[in-house]
């Protein structure tokens, strides 16, 4: 509102409150609901008992319910204020002409946010039904924010568990394999083997403590990038070389459909590996044996779009939008099947914000046949 009593263009588009009213006596509710319109309120109805204060609440949805203390019928003012908190946890201001010990006593069991005693002026009603609704939005905040904290401690509890799996998994391999080199005789044959078994796990554990040093360089705000003209054709080069052994295990070629007069983009050439990488190790490790990886690029107008696509499973629908969330792994079984972290999808989702693109995948249900596609992008140079 300006000086001279004029919504400001904030204010004109700011949605008005929606408050229900209860009270039994019908001439007092429409002047309670005639005073809030004259107040800037909108009426989200008018109830006169506790059962249909209930149903509208269900209905209606108000933001604030203002309800007489004391109501004909079953359901009183109180029993009334009582289901709806339980029910909708809609903040609530008694009304009442009762001041008595009594009335409070049971009234406080419901958590109003306010009393106001009839009869009362315009300016307390608005005064409490503002501050009601401060509570409200503050409580509701703080709830989101604790529950958020929770989920986030929950994923990392989560995560530092799948970290221990995953860094003793490999270690115990490398230690077995070196010790049976150094204490036994076997023939080169196994020895090449056992060695490439040493390489594999050493691959994946560095890997891992990459992507943590990438994870703790994004939450410090040092992970930005720098743009400049690259070939993402050498970028694939560069991250098939550091994904070659672990495919090489599977079975699993690199079908590169990247011409070679590919237009140049705009990147980090080792920031566009990273998410070649991350992508590719994630496509060898959820993608059948002995079928290849397939990567493609078209031009999207100012951007290029590179696709990298596998022929396993695919991810389920439910778990898709949180796919590029820190700490997030596809199921439980199939993480600890196949190993990761839950970073390599966040890390390149970061990657490719700094750099000026995006990501996103496309997969058929599980029991569907097509595998899975990561998609994103990078602008021309």
């Amino acid at each position: 509102m300006t000086a001279d009593g004029k919504e400001t263009a904030a204010g004109a588009n700011r949605r008005a409150p929606a408050i229900l009213v209860v009270d039994d006596e019908r001439v007092i509710g429409m002047a309670l609901t005639a005073s809030l319109g004259r107040l800037g309120y909108v009426s989200a109805g008018l109830a006169g008992n506790g059962e249909e204060a209930v149903r509208l609440c269900g209905e209606k949805h108000p933001d604030l319910v203002l309800m007489d203390v004391r109501l004909q019928g079953e359901m009183d003012g109180v029993e009334a204020a009582e289901r709806i908190n339980r029910l909708f946890g809609t903040p609530i201001i008694f009304l009442t002409a009762f001041w008595d010990e009594e009335t409070v006593t049971r009234a406080k069991r419901s958590g109003p946010y306010a009393f106001l005693v009839k009869p009362y002026e315009d300016r307390d009603l608005q005064t409490a039904i503002e501050l009601a609704l401060y509570k409200s939005s503050m409580e509701k905040e703080l709830l989101q924010a604790m529950r958020a904290a929770e989920a986030a401690n929950e994923a990392k509890t989560s995560f530092l568990a799948t970290i221990s799996h995953e860094l003793r998994t490999p270690l115990t391999a490398i230690k077995g394999y070196a010790e049976t080199l150094i204490t036994g005789d076997p023939p080169p044959d196994l020895v090449r083997r056992f060695l490439e078994v040493i390489l594999r796990n050493a691959d994946h554990m560095a890997k891992m403590v990459e992507d943590l040093l990438s994870l703790s360089r994004i939450e410090a705000g040092k992970d930005t990038g720098v743009l400049e003209p690259m070939q993402a054709r050498d970028a694939l080069c560069r991250a098939w070389d550091a994904v070659e052994l672990l495919a090489r295990g599977k079975g699993v070629d690199l079908d590169n459909g990247l011409p070679e007069d590919l237009p140049a983009v705009l990147g980090d050439p080792s920031h566009v590996t990273r998410v070649f990488r991350n992508l590719l190790e994630n496509a060898v490790k959820f993608g059948p044996e002995n079928r290849p990886v397939t990567v493609r690029a078209c031009e999207r107008g100012e951007f290029l779009e590179f696709e990298v696509r596998d022929e396993g499973p695919g991810i389920p629908k439910k778990d898709q939008p949180r796919i590029f969330e820190r700490f997030y792994s596809v199921q439980k079984h199939r993480r600890n099947e196949f190993g990761s972290t839950g970073l390599g999808l966040a890390i390149c989702r970061h990657t490719l914000k700094n750099l000026g693109g995006e990501i996103r995948v496309e997969s058929p249900p599980p029991d569907a046949s097509g595998g899975t596609s990561f998609l994103f992008t990078l602008r021309r140079a």
